[in-house]
């Protein structure tokens, strides 16, 4: 019963890892003051570019019945000055690490 309930301890505990925060603060101390190039080279090119209130924003989408965007603000000399991640959990995963 012990080892049942020392298993299930650990599996909870690696379930709830990985949260919307942890995400974003990964993907925050990753990126955010580094060249995008860099963001590019880890997640691959970005799937959409815009300027809002001039402000240059990149996302990267995941699609479908997990879905997830990550912004990322990049200034005029390409550096990512700041990022935010929304969706679903399961599809934000896929940022994580």
């Amino acid at each position: 019963m012990r080892a049942l309930w020392a298993a299930f301890v650990a599996l909870a505990t690696l379930a709830g890892c990985a949260t919307h925060e942890s995400i974003a603060r990964g993907i925050r101390e990753k990126y955010v003051g580094r060249p995008l190039a860099e963001a590019m080279k880890g997640l691959g090119y970005p799937d959409r570019e815009a300027v809002i209130s001039g402000r240059r924003i990149v996302t990267w989408e995941v699609k479908g019945d997990l879905d997830c965007a990550l912004r990322m603000e990049v200034n005029d000399r390409d550096m990512v000055v700041g990022s935010s991640i929304s969706g679903t959990l399961g599809g934000c995963s896929v940022f994580e690490g």
